[in-house]
């Protein structure tokens, strides 16, 4: 509730006041000369001037303010003051909002005589109390990337309406699948100074930057506008659209393939024809029959098994039997490359199986044999194996033996498992000898607590195993300690492994032992709680020695030993670059033929970039590649290389084009030497699953120096067709689906078909939703509802559909104007066969009309022109169907309908209980040729005065006393000429001034001054908070049509109490906060 307080000021006299200063009549001065002043708040000052002469002088006192300030006193009149006296002038002054607080303002005194002379001036100075009212205003909460178009364009607004300066940060936070850009140079965080009452507008462009096809897709731009003391968001979805679904898929489930080709090379003088298959056929549910076959050398008929790669194996439940290139997994050296096998897993009961394989090879003497046990019951699992294999070829028969253990659980946060082989070799070629041993693999985790866990690695072979476990010796611990943050941890790892091994000749002589032994143990800090860059850090210690012997020179054995020194750094960002970098010093110890005794730096980096099927590896390497572990070489000391290897692994054309390049060049600085290899293959969908490849290999290498002058090259080439085929049930045979195409077309002429002149409807979302499909499995496997937008020409295309039965709904993005789309309801496709549906879009008649309002005879609105803008006007028939206006500052509009109907035209009264609409709903019936004219009337209601009826007093109870009237004089003026103002009239607001009316959004709190259904009460209303410093605006509920007076809206209930808080300071006490 607002109070108009009307204050009113006397002339004070003062009398007898000293001279101040000789030689002048008069001196004037305000009692406040510089004050500060909250804006919209009536403020107080007084006006002293003093007479100093010993006459009498009339003066007229004028008081200049800026623009916009307004003045309210009754004292600012001609007077006269006595000699030697003085007067005081009280007023009033309000500033206003846009009053910039950043400076200060001049009031300015001037004091003319009778005759309009300049007799002095005094100046007071006001500092508006600055306040902060910016807010960041977005007119497009939603763009669209239209179809084929990766380019959205959208405005940013920051409004100043306070009264200072204000230094606002912009930024902007999209999702990962656009990019943000800038016709004005904008950068992230870029700061933008806005004085009062002035904006800004920052013009953006998103480019949709996602790899993924996809038929819809929405992105979310988060933007941050902040102050020191404030800050506002809001959110741009842009969303994305495209005008064909082609759901290609390739189909590599398929369960066969097989591939004819030629391959061509420097080597061979003759093209060479290769074929290669694959492939399993399912019988039923419990046999089937799998098949692989490769051979590149099919013209070699001769030698046709020898260059042949063939396994055939049919199984039924768990037996198998099979030809071919076949071993087993339950013994050492089970394999051979034409055999005959046979298997089979017998269920002992629930937890215990038993295998047992077989295999003899029909052209090698070579028989294998083994057996295995399984028990698993819950998380355990124990398996153990014997076999044994007779090679005649070789001259071998091995026997072996393995156990295998799953992690068993000790206790909580502990568990262990373990391997265990036990192997003989019987060798005969030459002078018989035999190697037997045992060896084991043992594993430990152990954890402690929440922030330490440990693990812990044993593997050992016995000194005549055979194999690469021979004299093996390793004892390894990997440490890990979380002390504060959940994703970073400290790390250590030791490990001590030891080897010494021998050989035999080809004689069956056994050769002189290697001794092999390597410590190592680095310590890290893991930093993983950026995900975007994740990366370690830490030093380590190494100490390598390898004995080795030597068959001529003064010296047997050849001692090389190595201590290093280095600084480890993994880092990995985004996903994409990782980094492996290790750089320190190496101290060089070789005594042999030679005694070398050096120090020398040591540097390891190794960079790998890959993003989105593009990547490129970079290593550069001084000192040993292999630079840890124990297989280190005397002869890598002085290594100097760096290798590029840029790649290429990626689908193009929705997968049709496959296409895989990977190249790897070398070169080493120490040794002069050049290595290139390049590997390409390209695969393209052709029809129905049939490929074409192209692929080949291309190697060079080129070493000159002192000693070596060579190069050479080999390369070569093959081209092949593919083809897959089979039943798949992950996607539905291609032969089977209908392709749909939808054209949209602004029919002129009304005759429903598309004529070579018409243009299209762009822009209209078609959805096309499958009801009846031809099989009715596929309705629950294939669900089929899609929506896509129609491009410039008004064209969707939906491809690979299932036959059946389809509705087809549409909607437009943008306004059509006088383009309709009559049936709004579901239009039914049967959809047997490829077919193209055009949909006319009809041109509309136009439907004109006018508000007429007719005033009372007596009303004080005669002669005025009244504002009838923005008044909806709706247009509906029978079927559902409507169409709206608004209409113009002269109550005309124009209202766009489809002909040969009959609507009818409704307005809401919107201009109070004062008035009558004589004849809403006006029943019309447009044609096609007709022009219709629609006129709303709107009267004035006739007013009506009641009179009291008149008592009369009683002649004794009247007692007559004089009543003491104080007329209190005065005008309000904002310099400029006086005027009276009619306070009987009803007052008129011009709607164009108002802030344009906004829809009320759910989900958004705000805070209401008032709720109206009357737009007009909810304007003057508005009027008046603006001329007390509130600046508003205005909502409209379309469910409601209710209208609201709110004064800004928040996304926290917090921010919108201070906004409560500060408006009741204002006076108004009616307020609510309020969430849609």
């Amino acid at each position: 509730m607002f109070v108009l307080l009307v204050f009113s000021h006397s002339v004070l006299l003062s009398q007898n006041q000293d001279e101040k200063t000789r030689g002048t009549t008069l001196e004037a001065h305000f009692v406040k000369e510089e004050f500060e002043q909250e804006a919209g708040v009536l403020g107080f000052n007084v006006i002293h001037i003093s007479n100093l002469s010993t006459t009498p002088i009339t003066i007229k006192p004028e008081l200049v303010v800026p623009k916009g300030w307004a003045v309210f006193s009754t004292a600012i009149i001609e007077t006269t003051i006595p000699p030697h006296d003085s007067i005081f002038i009280p007023f009033r002054i309000r500033i206003p909002t846009k009053a910039d607080s950043d400076i200060k303002h001049e009031v300015l005194l001037n004091v003319f005589s009778e005759t309009n002379t300049l007799l002095l001036q005094a100046r007071s100075y006001v500092k508006p109390v600055s306040f902060h009212n910016w807010q960041l205003v977005i007119p497009q909460r939603r763009v669209y990337f239209y179809p084929r178009i990766k380019l959205a364009e959208f405005d940013v607004i920051i409004e100043n309406n306070g009264n200072t300066r204000e230094f606002v940060r912009l930024d902007m936070q999209p999702d990962f699948k656009v990019r943000i850009g800038s016709a004005s140079d904008w950068k992230t965080g870029q700061s933008y100074e806005l004085g009062p009452e002035q904006d800004t507008t920052i013009h953006f462009r998103v480019y949709y930057t996602n790899q993924q096809e996809r038929i819809f897709d929405i992105s979310r731009i988060q933007i941050i506008a902040l102050t020191d003391n404030s800050q506002d968001s809001k959110v741009v979805l842009v969303e994305k659209y495209i005008d064909t679904y082609d759901p290609f898929q390739l189909n590599y489930s398929l369960p066969h393939m097989i591939e004819a080709g030629f391959r061509m090379s420097n080597t061979r003088n003759e093209v060479t024809p290769y074929l290669n298959a694959r492939g399993k056929q399912i019988f039923n549910k419990t046999s089937d029959f799998e098949y692989l076959f490769s051979n590149y050398n099919i013209g070699e008929t001769n030698h046709f098994v020898d260059y042949s790669t063939y396994r055939f194996i049919y199984s039924r439940k768990s037996l198998k039997a099979g030809v071919g290139s076949i071993g087993s997994t339950l013994g050492r050296n089970m394999y051979s490359q034409n055999a005959i096998m046979l298997s089979n897993v017998f269920t002992l009961n629930k937890y215990n199986t038993f295998e047992v394989f077989g295999s003899q090879d029909f052209m090698d003497p070579i028989t294998s044999l083994a057996g295995g046990y399984n028990y698993s019951k819950g998380n355990l699992e124990l398996q153990g194996s014997v076999g044994y294999n007779l090679n005649s070829l070789r001259e071998v028969n091995t026997g072996s033996f393995m156990f295998r253990t799953s992690p068993i659980n000790i206790w909580w946060g502990h568990s262990v498992n373990a391997i265990l082989y036990a192997l003989r070799e019987e060798h005969y070629h030459a002078a018989p000898y035999t190697q037997q041993g045992i060896a084991w693999d043992i594993n430990y985790f152990g954890r402690i607590g929440k922030k330490f866990t440990f693990q812990l690695v044993n593997n050992y072979g016995s000194p005549d195993i055979p194999g690469s476990r021979m004299g093996l010796l390793k004892i390894a611990t990997n440490l890990k300690y979380k002390p504060f943050v959940k994703n970073n941890y400290f790390s250590a790892r030791y490990i001590n492994t030891s080897r010494t091994f021998y050989n035999y000749n080809y004689e069956g002589k056994k050769m002189r032992s290697f001794t092999l032994h390597d410590q190592y143990i680095n310590v890290l800090y893991h930093s993983y709680k950026n995900k975007n860059n994740r990366w370690s850090l830490g030093p380590s210690i190494e100490l390598y020695q390898s004995l080795s012997p030597l068959y001529s020179g003064v010296r047997d054995t050849a001692d090389y030993r190595v201590q290093k020194f280095k600084l480890e750094f993994f880092d990995e960002l985004w996903h994409d670059l990782k980094l492996n970098f290790k750089a320190g010093i190496r101290n060089i110890s070789y005594v042999g033929n030679v005694v070398v005794e050096e120090m020398k730096y040591d540097l390891n980096l190794i960079a790998d970039y890959n993003r989105n099927g593009y990547g490129v590896r970079v290593r550069y390497d001084y000192g040993p590649m292999i630079n840890s572990g124990l297989y280190q070489a005397a002869s890598d000391v002085d290594y100097n290389g760096v290798q590029l290897a840029p790649y290429v692994s990626k689908y193009y054309w929705k997968k049709r084009l496959n296409v895989r390049l990977f190249v790897n060049t070398t070169y080493r600085f120490d040794l002069n030497y050049t290595y290139l290899n390049i590997i390409p293959k390209v695969e393209a969908y052709i029809f129905r699953d049939w490929y074409a490849v192209v692929g080949g290999n291309y190697t060079f290498n080129q070493r000159k120096n002192n000693e070596f002058d060579y190069s050479n090259y080999n390369y070569y080439l093959e081209f092949s067709i593919k083809k897959y085929w089979g039943k798949s049930e992950k996607l539905r045979p291609e032969k089977k689906l209908r392709r749909l195409k939808v054209i949209l077309f602004q029919d002129e002429n009304g005759n429903s078909i598309k004529d070579q002149y018409e243009k299209g409807v762009p822009y209209v979302k078609t959805r096309i939703t499958l009801i009846s499909p031809l099989n009715a499995e596929e309705a629950s496997r294939f669900p089929i509802d899609i929506t896509l937008l129609s491009n410039e020409k008004g064209i969707v295309t939906f491809k690979q559909l299932p036959k059946g039965t389809y509705d087809l709904t549409l909607k437009s993005l943008n306004n059509l104007k006088e383009y309709f789309y009559v049936d709004k309801q579901n239009k039914s496709i049967d959809l047997s066969r490829t077919q193209t549906v055009y949909i006319p879009f009809q041109k509309a008649n136009s439907i004109d009309g006018k508000i007429e309002i007719a005033l009372n005879k007596f009303s004080n609105e005669s002669g005025e022109t009244r504002d009838l803008s923005n008044i909806k006007i709706t247009a509906y028939n029978n079927l559902g169907n409507s169409y709206s206006s608004f209409t113009k500052k002269d109550g005309s509009f124009v209202i766009f309908a489809p002909g040969e109907n009959t609507y009818q035209l409704r307005m809401k009264n919107v201009f109070g209980s004062s008035y009558s609409i004589l004849q809403n709903d006006i029943s019309v019936y447009v044609s096609d040729t007709t022009e219709i004219l629609v006129i709303f009337d709107v009267v004035e209601n006739s007013r009506k005065i009641s009179f009291k009826k008149a008592r009369p007093d009683i002649p004794d109870s009247v007692k007559f006393a004089p009543v003491k009237i104080k007329v209190l004089p005065g005008e309000i003026y904002e310099n400029e000429d006086d005027r009276t103002a009619n306070k009987d009239s009803i007052p008129a607001f011009d709607l164009n001034q108002i802030t344009e009316v906004i829809p009320m959004a759910k989900g958004t709190i705000y805070v209401i001054v008032k709720e109206t259904e009357i737009q007009t009460d909810a304007v003057a209303l508005m009027s008046i908070l603006k001329e007390n410093g509130l600046k508003t605006f205005l909502g409209f509920d379309a469910e409601k049509e209710i209208y609201y007076v709110f004064t800004n809206t928040f996304s926290k209930r917090s921010a919108a109490q201070k906004e409560m808080d500060r408006i009741e300071l204002l006076g108004i006490k009616d307020g609510e906060i309020l969430k849609f």
